[in-house]
C-alpha cells in the first residue's frame, strides 16, 4: 500500500485511497480470483485495478456507496478478464471458457441491486453486464466515450455502439415492466 500512497500528491488523495484500499481490497481479490482461478494473477489484477482507480480517484466522492462499489467491481472484472485473455494468448495454462461467463445474480451484484431504491437503477443493473456497465459509466459516473473506451480497453466506436444497444435494450425492458 505504501507504493500506492507514494504515487499520490495530496494528503486528501492519500486518505481517500487508503479508505478505498481497506474497504475493497478483499472484494477485488475475490472477484479477480473467481475469474482467473490463480491467486498470483488475482493479486496482479487487483494491483492493476488500484492503479486504474488512482487515475480516477477524483470521480469518487462517497467511498461506501453502491455507485463506488459498482465502479470498482467493473474495473477489477475488466482487469481480470484482460489478464485472462493475455494469459490465454500466451498459452501458459489452459483455463475453461466457463471462467469468463458472467454470473448474473452473484452475491456482489445482488447486494448492490438490493441496496438500490431507484427502480431505474435497479433495472439498469439487471441488464446484461456489458450493457449495464456502459450505461453506468456514461450516465452515472459521467465518463466520456473516450474515457470509457480507455477504461474498458475498447475502441470509441465500440463504446458508442454498445451504448446505443444498451439504451435500446433498456427501453425494451422498461416497456415490459411498464
Amino acid at each position: 500500500m505504501f507504493i500506492y500512497l507514494m504515487m499520490l500528491d495530496t494528503e486528501e488523495e492519500k486518505s481517500k485511497f487508503e479508505k478505498i484500499y481497506f474497504e475493497y481490497r478483499q472484494l477485488m481479490f475475490h472477484i479477480a480470483n473467481d475469474i482467473l482461478s490463480d491467486e498470483y494473477l488475482a493479486e496482479d489484477a487487483v494491483h492493476k485495478s488500484f492503479i486504474k482507480i488512482m487515475k480516477h480517484l477524483n470521480k469518487i466522492n462517497d467511498i461506501e456507496c453502491p455507485k463506488t462499489k459498482g465502479f470498482i467491481v467493473i474495473i477489477v472484472k475488466h482487469t481480470a478478464i484482460d489478464l485472462y485473455r493475455k494469459r490465454k494468448r500466451e498459452k501458459i495454462v489452459q483455463i475453461d471458457e466457463e471462467m469468463l461467463i458472467e454470473h448474473r445474480g452473484t452475491t456482489v451484484e445482488q447486494e448492490i441491486i438490493d441496496k438500490i431504491e431507484n427502480p431505474l437503477t435497479a433495472t439498469i443493473l439487471s441488464l446484461p453486464h456489458h450493457y449495464s456497465e456502459i450505461i453506468l459509466l456514461k450516465y452515472s459516473h459521467n465518463y466520456t466515450d473516450k474515457q470509457i473506451a480507455k477504461l474498458l480497453g475498447l475502441s470509441e466506436d465500440n463504446v458508442k455502439k454498445r451504448l446505443q444497444r444498451a439504451k435500446k435494450k433498456l427501453k425494451e425492458v422498461l416497456k415490459e415492466v411498464g
